[in-house]
């Protein structure tokens, strides 16, 4: 490869990983509540003792909850008190219906 190619590929990575963590930063920023807790409760009192015992996948799931775009929608849903329909918006769907598994 030339130098001129090294230097737009290099030019390029920079970019990418510039571009990563001002996203990253920007998301962090956000000061909101975590609403993985509160799912978790509305679903059985017991899932958020047994997410305790995952814990990569609650790592992930926190992760997915900070950086849901559908928080407002989430409260929303939490103060009204059901235990279906979170699938529609939720990151975690899949998460909360595997413990929900796994507690059966």
């Amino acid at each position: 490869m030339t130098p001129a190619i090294l230097a737009i590929l290099g030019l390029a990575a920079f970019a990418v990983v510039w571009a990563l963590v001002a996203g990253w930063r920007r998301a962090m920023r956000v000061q909101r509540p975590l609403l993985l807790g509160a799912m978790l409760m509305r679903q059985g009192p017991n899932l958020s003792q047994l997410s305790s015992l995952h814990g990569r996948e609650l790592g992930r799931a926190v992760r997915r909850c900070m950086l849901c775009g559908s928080a407002e929608r989430c409260s929303s849903w939490l103060q009204q008190g059901g235990r279906e329909g979170f699938d529609a918006f939720c990151p975690n769907a899949g998460y909360i219906e595997e413990l929900k598994r796994i507690r059966l």
